[in-house]
């Protein structure tokens, strides 16, 4: 009787081995249609269970019937209240002042703003948001001044729930008084050195200490940064910045389609600027792999992350988001990751994060 028990546990996991390897094989050219399997090491079930994990399900519409229903919405126009849609409003609202023949006429779109040349202490107020390329920049590329949000395998699909190591620059705080940064409350705003406030009540001893840096003139800021286990929302509800960079993608490579990739990153993208409306942000391509890595293997090649950075540079509007891409100092004539700057085809040597810095600072934008 025991053995007859296993035989049909047996059987049943045979069959459902059989049924969902059978629903992928049938439904690969259509439903996951956008997925890449490698036929040779991965079976076709697998499919399935990665439709599940992005709420695909066999029986949910074709890809090819998902892909003309979305040029179709795409040529009826943005949805209401989209970032798209909102720009065009900005950017089709009649002048002001004008005479009638003037008022339906469309103003012209703004220039988009220009790229500057800049140095460290431009990035006194930018975030880092990223994986593990980030990890290395903030080690390995002297930015002492800057803040991190970086992890090791960080994806826009997990983003906003891990609670990871952050690395802040001082300062910044934002008061509970009035939503400001504490390095612009405290003082009077005139660009002079300030004392940084933490926005708790001065004891006598405390308040001594202030008075007698005013009238030596010599400020007391804090130096040392704030190291702190923190969710991404903490960072940017509790912290003014005026520029944030986001450089993620290449863990998502095997996961989802690009569809369902650059929904999660527009999506991080729209919550970001929510959560600091008054900062730059900059969307980061994703840096490519090597030669060999990029021919050989399924998932992780340039041409996927090419189409995916395709993708990202459409966020760009010229004047709040900015799309940059590093790889142009870091490739060779070829557009892959250079042999010279890279010890493992992903990831660059410590030393030469500094290509990295220099390019940033090519890339200033003056508000």
């Amino acid at each position: 009787m025991k053995r007859w028990k296993g035989c049909k546990v047996c059987i049943l996991l045979a069959v459902g081995w059989l049924v969902l390897s059978a629903v992928g094989y049938m439904e690969k050219d259509d439903v996951y249609a956008g997925y890449t399997v490698d036929t040779r090491t991965t079976p076709y079930f697998e499919l399935v269970f990665a439709g599940l994990h992005d709420g695909i399900y066999p029986w949910s519409a074709p890809r090819k019937q998902t892909v003309a229903s979305e040029a179709e919405t795409a040529g009826q126009g943005a949805q209401p209240g989209s970032a798209s849609d909102q720009t065009v409003e900005a950017a089709g609202q009649p002048g002001e002042g004008g005479n009638g023949d003037a008022a339906g006429t469309a103003e012209e779109p703004p220039k988009p703003k220009e790229f500057v040349e800049v140095g460290d202490d431009y990035f006194a107020d930018a975030l880092f948001i990223g994986d593990s390329r980030t990890v290395g920049l903030r080690d390995y590329g002297h930015m002492d001044n800057a803040s991190f949000f970086a992890s090791v395998g960080l994806t826009v699909y997990d983003m906003w729930d891990k609670t990871i190591t952050a690395k802040l620059a001082p300062g910044n705080l934002v008061t509970e008084s009035d939503g400001t940064a504490d390095s612009e409350a405290a003082g009077d705003g005139s660009g002079e050195d300030q004392i940084v406030s933490d926005g708790t009540d001065q004891s006598e001893e405390a308040q001594a200490a202030l008075d007698g840096a005013e009238q030596s003139g010599e400020a007391q800021v804090a130096t040392e940064p704030v190291v702190e286990q923190m969710t991404l929302e903490e960072v940017l509800t509790t912290r003014h910045f005026g520029k944030i960079y986001l450089q993620i993608g290449i863990n998502e490579m095997g996961t989802g389609t690009v569809d369902t990739f650059m929904k999660k990153y527009e999506e991080a993208v729209q919550r970001i600027g929510e959560l600091q409306p008054d900062a730059i942000i900059y969307v980061e391509a994703i840096m490519k792999v090597g030669k060999e890595k990029s021919e050989t293997d399924p998932i992780f090649n340039n041409a996927g992350i090419t189409e995916r950075n395709d993708r990202i540079a459409q966020l760009a509007d010229g004047q709040k988001i900015f799309y940059i891409d590093m790889n142009e100092v870091v490739c060779d004539e070829e557009g892959n990751l250079s042999a010279e700057e890279s010890f493992d085809q992903l990831h660059l040597y410590g030393g030469n994060y500094g290509l990295w810095v220099d390019f940033l600072k090519t890339k200033g934008i003056e508000k």
